[in-house]
């Protein structure tokens, strides 16, 4: 529960300390005090969004601190799930920076998202508004209310978890049927061009290959008589130039002259001779392959003319172009047994899940069919005792036209406060005071199964007065014995239950400021006096307000 409240450069608020206690604290204040003030500074603890208007100096950083008593809540695995350290007193810490972007939360020192912010803060306190009590009249919240009554959450959870995988799946399996449509349609082309590509055997760097051999056989008559001249001539007249070269070479060793020059010069007659031997041979063994093959030459040409067709049909430059592509189709075809494959599982998980789905929706709704009549007791009995004697509370339930995240069931309030007309749901029929008694008398039921450790109502008083405001009053102070409530309330038959009493108000010397501190028993009497008869408390005023003081006292 709330142990302490610092606030620092909060909107009007400068510098304030506050310390809780268990059971049932009061806020009070003039009608524009700032009241809502330490609300707002409690929400954002638990994770409300942060402004720049917020800062009551533009220049300072605005701080607002919390010391929450986590002991008996549980929060461990929290704490653990986070690398967060677990203290029983953990702090809560918001700071907002002048002109920053962002602001920056703390959990015991250590800094955290607001996502994580909002995970503790959940668990923490439960806040009750206006906009709340309007919120009622929406049936996705009745089911949620039913739901935290039957203490189902879990049920729901695991049901919502499900939905939305299930949901998930669906999409992916329409997206993977309609990319298996539109690989169907180019497929009957795939598999055509894979058989003929397949079937061309096309090789890398063949075209070239094949170029050079057309040039060879087109030419081999003309080629093979100049290979056939250079070998005679090198070898095989008489003399060749082999043996008029060798022949130089021995007359110029007979002759003794030791010169450089001479040297050089036997020395290049000797590779002439070399060189003139080796292109001899070459030429012999280049004219031996060359043969006047028709038959050869028009397989070249007719594998050219394949492959330079394939290149053009598959708009494609080069046969390695094409080599790519034919792995290109082959990776489309295995992908079609992929995606086909994906489908099935896709469907086989749709199938099992939507029938777990289902077997869970159907157990949690009977759950909740036992819940209903229950509940329904509960709450005609909690608002007989708020002034409406004659009150029907009925839960009506129609079955979803689709599944939900949240299953198979609508969920319905009946209410009707006058005797001999037929319930109607809330929002056609409730007034606002009935609203309010509505969710107080939830707010009642529900302390039992919440966990929350503290309850904050803001004006949970709209609508009502009189009797049924001091029965409202007496039904806070059932609630204070479960849990720390927090009230904000104009209404002295409402305050007079209260244990503890904290006064705001608004201070405008220098600049405009609020101040909060907790009333004595003769303060809280001059309160409630002022509440009763205005500004100016009455002697008569201030009676009444002993009077109901003593009377809230006696209360269990």
């Amino acid at each position: 529960m709330l142990r302490e409240l610092h606030i620092h450069n909060y909107f009007l608020i400068n510098n304030l300390s506050l310390n809780f206690s268990d059971g049932f604290t009061l806020i009070t204040g003039e009608t524009g005090a700032g009241k809502s003030m330490l609300i707002g500074a409690i929400s954002l603890l638990l994770g409300d969004k942060a402004e720049q208007k917020m800062l009551f100096d533009p220049e300072q950083k605005c701080v607002v601190e919390g010391i929450f008593h986590i002991e008996k809540l549980h929060l461990q695995y929290f704490f653990k799930q986070y690398e967060l350290d677990y203290l029983p007193e953990t702090i809560i810490r918001r700071e907002i920076a002048p002109k920053a972007t962002r602001s920056r939360a703390f959990i015991n020192d250590t800094p955290v998202t607001n996502a994580q912010l909002k995970e503790l803060g959940s668990q923490l306190i439960d806040i009750h508004s206006q906009h709340e009590t309007l919120n009622l009249n929406n049936p996705a919240i009745q089911l949620q209310i039913i739901d935290q009554f039957g203490k189902l959450e879990n049920q729901t959870e695991a049901l919502k978890f499900l939905f939305i995988e299930i949901k998930k799946e669906k999409k992916e399996l329409a997206e993977q049927t309609v990319l298996l449509q539109e690989v169907l349609r180019e497929q009957d082309f795939r598999r055509y061009a894979l058989q003929e590509l397949d079937a061309a055997a096309v090789k890398k760097g063949e075209i070239e290959t094949l170029e050079r051999e057309f040039q060879l056989a087109g030419n081999a008559d003309i080629l093979k008589t100049w290979l056939d001249r250079i070998h005679f001539l090198c070898n095989e007249q008489d003399p060749s130039l082999v043996q008029t070269i060798d022949a130089l070479e021995s007359e110029g060793k007979k002759i003794s002259v030791k010169d450089e020059t001479v040297e050089e010069i036997l020395e290049r007659l000797r590779s002439v001779s070399f060189e003139l031997s080796d292109l001899a041979n070459d030429a012999n063994r280049i004219s031996d392959r060359l043969n006047n093959d028709p038959e050869k030459l028009q397989q070249i040409e007719m594998r050219l003319d394949l492959l330079n067709r394939l290149i053009f049909k598959y708009h494609v430059r080069n046969e390695e172009q094409l080599l790519d592509l034919l792995n290109e189709y082959r990776t489309q075809v295995e992908e079609i047994s992929q995606i086909e494959s994906r489908i099935a599982i896709l469907q086989e998980n749709i199938l099992q899940k939507e029938t777990l789905w289902k077997e869970q929706a159907d157990s949690l709704s009977k759950k909740r069919m036992q819940l209903a009549p229950i509940f329904s007791k509960k709450m005609t009995l909690l608002l007989q005792s708020l002034g409406m004697p004659d009150v029907i509370f009925e839960l009506h339930r129609e079955l979803q036209e689709s599944p939900t995240e949240t299953g198979i069931d609508k969920i319905k309030f009946l209410f009707t406060a006058n005797k001999g007309s037929r319930p109607d749901e809330i929002r056609k029929i409730a007034s606002g005071g009935e609203l309010s008694r509505i969710m107080l008398a939830i707010k009642n039921i529900l302390s039992d199964t919440l966990l929350f450790p503290t309850m904050i109502f803001d004006e949970i008083d709209s609508g009502i007065s009189g009797t049924i405001a001091a029965k409202a009053g007496e039904m806070l102070k059932q609630i204070s014995q479960r849990k720390q409530i927090i009230v904000i309330t104009h209404l002295p038959t409402i305050a007079a239950f209260a244990e503890h009493h904290l006064y705001v108000k608004k201070d405008a010397q220098q600049s405009t400021q609020i101040s909060v501190r907790y009333l004595f028993y003769e303060e809280r009497i001059e309160e409630l006096a002022q509440m009763l008869s205005g500004d100016h408390a009455m002697q008569e005023a201030r009676e009444t307000a002993i009077k109901l003081l003593q009377a809230a006292a006696k209360t269990n």
